[in-house]
């Protein structure tokens, strides 16, 4: 059984005068009406200017649970990626990089989506001496790798997470993002370090706007 978990405040971004919410503890996406958009938008360069009313509104969704500035939503802080790799020889982590996707398949089948998240908060780089260093266009070689058995569809998730387990264990810094986009919605998540895309390829990340960093 779970343990009892504190409320994780709702992550957003803003796709075309749209606001996008990911609700962590529900493990969904959404959208507000219109015109409590509208108000919402305003309220992100007014909080102050922002009426009795359309608080009222915003908190009877979930997306206020207090005064404007103290329960803001989180907005991601991460650049947009500016070079990706080209993908290395496979064979040094393609065993690591097996064993580590089919755990977090697993992991995605027992665990709610807060819990992955919290856990992901608490992840630490490994600070290594000695040994060889990762190199990580050769994880990324490995992930693609295996892509004919794992498959593509519905696994950047469990691949993301397989990704970054492997490249902190190695000391490398390796920052998980979920990305969104509208008309028609979808999401994805990749791994990038600073403006550096790790496991993914730059023409498929830029059409989504990022709503989480961890």
């Amino acid at each position: 059984m779970e343990s009892p978990q504190e409320s994780t405040p709702l992550a957003f971004c803003v796709i075309d005068n749209r606001a996008v919410f990911l609700d962590i503890d529900g493990d969904r996406y959404f959208c507000l009406p219109s015109k409590l958009n509208q108000a919402f938008l305003d309220g992100l360069s007014q909080p102050v200017g922002l009426k009795d009313e359309a608080r009222e509104r915003l908190a009877q969704v979930g997306v206020l649970t207090g005064p404007f500035t103290e329960s803001f939503p989180s907005q991601p802080r991460v650049c947009s990626p500016a070079q990706d790799l080209k993908p290395g020889n496979p064979r040094r982590f393609l065993l690591s990089a097996a064993v580590a996707q089919s755990r977090m398949r697993f992991r995605l089948r027992r665990w709610s989506f807060s819990r992955i998240i919290q856990a992901e908060r608490r992840r630490q780089k490994t600070h290594r001496s000695g040994g060889e260093p990762l190199e990580a266009c050769q994880l990324y070689g490995s992930f693609r790798t295996l892509t004919p058995w794992f498959g593509e569809d519905d696994q950047c998730l469990a691949r993301a997470l397989a990704f970054r387990m492997i490249a902190m264990k190695h000391g490398h810094d390796a920052s998980l993002v979920i990305g969104v986009k509208l008309d028609p919605f979808a999401a994805h998540c990749w791994i990038q370090d600073g403006p550096r895309l790790l496991n993914d390829r730059l023409e498929r990340v830029r059409l989504f706007t990022p709503i989480l960093a961890l």
